[in-house]
């Protein structure tokens, strides 16, 4: 389907936010459009509308929304899907005026999400990506994390560093395969008032694997000023002391590497590779 009409949308006045894959513009108060990029795969973008259109229907028992997809097709020569449009501001933002009890809040309400998305029931017969035409799926979870890892960093100026390490130091995960978001960061999270009330942008880097990971890169990414600058020393031993209460702490410990091992595919990116060069070396 062509967007022909809707071109007049996509103008700076309207865009409200850049990530990695698309540019999103309002279309009205209660529809966006989200333009992906040059050289996106069809087939990728198919998958992902099927994904949100499973997540929406199984995560309608949590407390916060996912995207919902109302139509795909092609807009100004670039693929693009229409979807409803979520209210409030990023937690990125969010944090950068919340005080006080407001602004703790908001950093347990980010973190048990992360923990909450592993019940959204999302069934594949395999451990790994899901809607990536790249996607690495295998029949353990082990053995996903060895090649994911082994392809990033041999794509990366640290293609000498040795995955296996990283991977023997993930323990084997405690329940079954679950949705594992893998890019939950502040940017990624809605907030209307002192309330968290969506979480966005699943896609390339989802999985199914282990549920644990969720909060391991939940509070990953806070700790990182470059992925996070509107996060305090305050806002994270917040994280870090949710981490302790739920025993996942040896886990962030065990994982941090392979989760760093796992972004260095972007190492353009200056800031994320600096982060990953950080872990790793």
């Amino acid at each position: 389907m062509s967007f022909r009409s809707l071109e007049v949308a996509v103008r700076p006045a309207a865009l409200l936010g850049v990530g990695g894959e698309a540019e999103i513009y309002a279309l009205d108060a209660g529809r966006i459009i989200r333009l992906f990029r040059p050289g996106a795969v069809e087939a990728e973008v198919a998958a992902r509308t099927d994904l949100l259109t499973e997540i929406a229907a199984h995560a309608a028992h949590l407390p916060f929304a996912t995207p919902v997809v109302l139509e795909q097709g092609v807009c100004a020569n670039r693929l693009c899907t229409i979807e409803k449009r979520i209210p409030g501001v990023s937690l990125l933002t969010a944090l950068k005026t919340a005080r006080g009890d407001v602004r703790r809040s908001l950093i347990i309400q980010y973190m048990e999400t992360a923990q909450q998305l592993s019940r959204i029931t999302v069934t594949r017969p395999f451990w790994g990506e899901i809607g990536r035409t790249d996607a690495v799926q295998t029949s353990t979870w082990r053995a996903y994390l060895a090649e994911r890892a082994r392809r990033s960093l041999a794509a990366s100026p640290l293609n000498q560093v040795d995955e296996e390490p990283l991977v023997a130091a993930v323990s084997e995960p405690d329940a079954p395969r679950a949705l594992v978001h893998l890019d939950y960061c502040a940017a990624n999270v809605m907030v209307e008032g002192d309330r968290l009330n969506a979480v966005i942008d699943f896609g390339y880097a989802a999985i199914l694997g282990d549920r644990r990971m969720n909060a391991l890169a939940a509070a990953a990414y806070l700790a990182v000023p470059y992925i996070t600058p509107t996060a305090t020393a305050a806002d994270r031993k917040q994280a870090f002391t949710w981490l302790r209460e739920q025993g996942l702490s040896d886990y962030y410990a065990r994982g941090l590497g392979w989760l760093a091992a796992y972004w260095t595919f972007a190492h353009d990116d200056a800031g994320l590779y600096k982060w990953c060069l950080s872990v790793l070396t």
